[in-house]
């Protein structure tokens, strides 16, 4: 009795198992794990808010972070993170995402080539504190965004802190950030 039960019991979850993981490769959705299914390690699901319905609070501290996060040993100069953050972005931002060049407020910093050399990265992190204030489909929002350095042996080091001063604007695929200003 004991042996039937117990060859009862492994096969009960065997099948379990067999089920269990062929669910999980029929369910899995086109969006998750890119990376494993393109093979490039530099793709990744971006699962945070998307550009075509977020308020304009959203659009400046998704663009900003966007913007503000560099990777030194891809990025030719911190404008290349402007292509990463086109999505969010209209009017001049645009343009200058679409050519690849910075915004005159975005200097290359004198450490990138030793943040290039070491393998750092550069994180923006944002926060608005305040309601954004609107007028005709444009709204200015205030950001504080705090830049910090990642190093390869795990450890950080905090690069900048700013408020800005970020302008959206209402475009007919949603609010964009069409501009920025560096107040502190």
């Amino acid at each position: 009795m004991r042996k039937r039960n117990g060859i009862l019991l492994a096969s009960v979850a065997t099948v379990l198992i067999v089920v269990t993981v062929a669910t999980r490769h029929d369910s899995r959705s086109p969006d998750t794990f890119p990376s494993h299914l393109s093979g490039g390690d530099a793709d990744h699901a971006h699962l945070g808010p998307q550009p075509h319905d977020a308020s304009p609070t959203t659009v400046a501290e998704q663009g900003l972070a966007l913007m503000f996060s560099w990777q030194p040993v891809t990025d030719a100069t911190p404008g290349s993170a402007m292509v990463r953050a086109r999505a969010w972005l209209t009017a001049d931002l645009a343009a200058a995402a679409a050519t690849d060049r910075s915004p005159a407020q975005v200097r290359t910093p004198a450490v990138w080539e030793s943040w290039r050399r070491s393998s750092d990265i550069v994180t923006a992190t944002t926060r608005a504190d305040l309601a954004p204030v609107c007028e005709h489909g444009h709204c200015t929002v205030i950001v504080h965004l705090t830049q910090t350095v990642l190093h390869r042996d795990a450890t950080n080091t905090p690069y900048s802190a700013s408020t800005i001063a970020a302008a959206t604007t209402r475009t007919p695929d949603g609010w964009r950030l069409a501009g920025y200003r560096i107040t502190n």
